[in-house]
């Protein structure tokens, strides 16, 4: 028997080689050489005919079980064999085209979140609890693009439910990293960071086509209640099975599937940790050059004091004591030059408090090239856990459903009129078995689907990052430094 298109929906197991292993989404794809064909009719509990029992093909798990009609079956082959080799290309070329459109009907589904059009904004609230016993809360302010408003309480306990829950539920989509639990206590960098990433958790989360249609996701982010009664209230009716539950794939999806896409899926992933540790490096430039310009600032806030002090009249008489003929006109020009300096010199240092450089730009574009790095590590997260849970047993089964039928052939020609309970039994495990092949087939063709939704979504919201966050960060350095030389121009 022909191995089932696939131990996995990335590529075609050799057929020779039953024992080889689950591929990988991230091996180097194999040609799909298999095609899903009319599996017979296993509902049916009586008798198996021999004709048909010695009939092995593969089964579709795309269509219902039903009774094969033979004729029609030999006719509609007939017709599929004459088609002419430009017919099929032809044909090919639309699937491709197909899939195509499914594609950009995707990107114009997506295209609404790339600008982040929820916005959050979070901060920290005093510890409470007592001595042993306290907690951190924060307060979430959230802005949906219909200008909603809404504000909760949350504990990082409660976000570390939502990321488990997200595990759980959506293990093939693209999860932001939650910061450490544990930190150092009353360390405020570490609990600015901390602030700092669950704002980075929750703008993903909040802006992503899938985790930010989820009910769970609103209730976390809009209903102001306590979030852990509310899930020991509501843990019954809480839904945690995957995604995929009670769906089916799309015969069009599975029919046009093109594997130049999996190129572009596996060329890409193979550039994740070069790409994190690019962007890494990026984000601790601005990071240090953004210091480096606060560092500067605070010496011309010391250049300031030290202006106050010469432009004393006493300071100049004294400084200028030897010099002959020092007259009160001089000293007054000296003065009167000092403290103009000085006051230019506090308009300038004024500057990034009145153009928010150091606050809200920084913030900006810091936030940028983060989100950046956390993109890349989710992508990367994903990979991982699609080589942890994506695992099956499809050649297995196949080999055993074989197995069954061949030896059920056995059984029907040594006594063909026997209806033994060993009969029934096989039957019935030939049944469960192709079943559960379908369901598997099944589940992991929606994996595919779902990870080359997520690799769209990627491309997408990185495209738009890159631009966001490079465009931004020249533009606005470019900007402040032309105000700063007019500034000292105007000193002179």
């Amino acid at each position: 028997m022909d191995h089932i298109d696939d131990s996995n929906p990335w590529g075609t197991p050799d057929n020779n080689d039953t024992n080889q292993r689950v591929r990988s989404v991230f091996d180097d794809e194999v040609p799909n050489k298999t095609r899903f064909q009319k599996d017979e009719d296993w509902s049916n509990k009586e008798a198996l005919p021999t004709s048909n029992a010695q009939k092995i093909s593969p089964v579709n798990i795309f269509e219902d079980s039903a009774q094969t009609d033979k004729k029609a079956n030999a006719t509609s082959n007939n017709v599929y064999k004459s088609e002419s080799l430009q017919r099929r290309n032809q044909k090919n070329e639309e699937q491709v085209k197909s899939l195509d459109s499914w594609f950009l009907e995707l990107r114009d589904e997506y295209s609404e979140f790339i600008t982040f059009p929820v916005s959050i904004e979070m901060k920290q609230l005093d510890p409470k609890g007592v001595v042993f016993f306290k907690h951190i809360e924060y307060e979430l302010i959230v802005r949906n693009d219909q200008g909603e408003k809404f504000t909760v309480t949350r504990r990082y306990s409660d976000f570390f439910w939502l990321f488990e829950y997200y595990n759980q539920k959506y293990p093939f989509r693209l999860l932001p990293d939650l910061p450490p639990k544990i930190i150092p206590k009353n360390d405020p960098v570490s609990l600015k960071k901390r602030l700092d990433g669950l704002v980075m958790f929750s703008r993903l989360v909040l802006n992503h086509p899938k985790l930010g249609k989820n009910d769970i996701t609103s209730v976390f982010y809009q209903v102001d209640c306590e979030f852990a009664s509310w899930r020991k209230s509501n843990n019954n009716k809480i839904d945690f099975s995957d995604e995929f539950l009670n769906q089916k794939i799309e015969q069009k999806f599975l029919s046009n599937w093109d594997k130049k896409y999996m190129t572009f899926f596996i060329t890409s992933i193979a550039t994740l940790p070069k790409q994190i540790d690019l962007w890494k490096n990026l984000s601790a430039h601005v990071e240090r050059k953004f210091a480096k310009e606060k560092e500067l600032f605070n010496e011309d806030f010391k250049m300031v004091k030290e202006l106050e002090k010469m432009s004393h009249a006493n300071f100049i008489g004294d400084t200028f004591s030897l010099i002959e003929h020092l007259n009160f006109i001089e000293i007054h020009e000296s003065k009167t030059y000092l403290e103009s300096l000085r006051d230019k010199y506090k308009n300038f240092l004024d500057l990034p408090k009145s153009c928010n450089y150091f606050s809200e730009v920084y913030d900006e574009i810091i936030s940028s090239f983060k989100v950046m790095v956390i993109t890349f590590e989710s992508m990367q997260n994903l990979k991982e856990r699609f080589d942890v849970l994506s695992g099956n047993n499809i050649v297995a089964l196949n080999d055993k459903i074989e197995q069954n039928i061949q030896y059920l052939n056995t059984l029907i020609k040594n006594n063909p009129d026997s209806k033994s309970q060993e009969y029934d039994s096989i039957q019935k495990t030939i049944i469960r078995d192709k079943l559960e092949l379908r369901e598997q087939l099944n589940r992991q063709w929606l994996i595919k689907k779902c990870i080359m939704e997520e690799f769209l979504w990627f491309n997408e919201f990185i495209k738009y990052l890159k631009k966001n966050a490079l465009e931004n960060y020249v533009s606005e350095n470019a900007s402040f430094m032309d105000i700063c030389n007019k500034k000292y121009n105007e000193m002179v």
